[in-house]
C-alpha cells in the first residue's frame, strides 16, 4: 500500500514512515531505518520519524543513535508515552539503569496501564534497590492483571507479601 502511494507521491512523508513501521516490525531494520530517515528529512518536525528512528536504531543495537534521535523529540517538547518507553529502552541499553527507570517512570505517567512496561519498571527498581517504588509497581501490576506469577514474584522479593 504504502509504496503504491509512493509511486504516485515520491514526496509524502507518511508514506516513508508507514514503510519504515513495517519493515521496522517485520524485523528488517536497517531498511525502516533508511525510511524513517527520508521520513524525517521531509518532515522534521513531527515525531513519528524520530520514534521510528529511536526503535530502529535500538534493534540495530546502537543505543546511542536512538538516544539522539529521542532527545530531540524530548527536547523539541514532545511527550508521548511510547517515546519516553524507547528513550528508557535505550538507556537500559547503555547500562544506565537509573535512568531508565526514571524514563519508564516518565512514560507510565502519561499512560499508566502498560502491562509489560510495569513489571519491567518493577524489577529494574528492584534491581536498583528501590523498593518502594518496585512494591508499587508490583501492586499495580496485580490490579491490572500484568503476569500475575511475575508480580507476585516481585512483591515476594522486596518482602511485599
Amino acid at each position: 500500500m504504502w509504496k503504491d502511494v509512493l509511486a504516485e507521491q515520491p514526496h509524502h512523508p507518511r508514506a516513508y514512515g508507514g514503510l519504515a513501521a513495517e519493515y521496522i516490525g517485520a524485523g528488517r531494520y536497517r531498511e525502516g531505518v533508511a525510511y524513517a530517515e527520508r521520513a524525517r528529512e521531509l518532515e522534521p518536525k513531527a515525531l513519528y520519524p524520530y520514534m521510528l528512528l529511536g526503535a530502529g536504531e535500538l534493534a540495530l543495537n546502537r543505543p546511542d543513535r536512538a538516544i539522539e534521535y529521542l532527545h530531540w523529540a524530548v527536547r523539541s517538547g514532545f511527550r508521548h508515552p511510547q517515546l519516553f518507553l524507547l528513550l528508557g529502552d535505550a538507556y537500559q541499553q547503555k547500562g544506565w539503569l537509573e535512568k531508565a527507570a526514571d524514563t519508564y517512570d516518565q512514560s507510565l505517567a502519561l499512560q499508566p496501564v502498560q502491562p509489560v512496561l510495569v513489571l519491567q519498571a518493577a524489577q529494574l527498581n528492584h534491581q536498583l534497590g528501590r523498593i518502594g517504588r518496585a512494591r508499587e509497581l508490583a501492586r499495580f501490576a496485580l490490579t491490572i492483571g500484568a503476569n500475575p506469577p511475575l508480580a507476585t514474584s516481585v512483591l515476594q522479593a522486596t518482602g511485599g507479601l
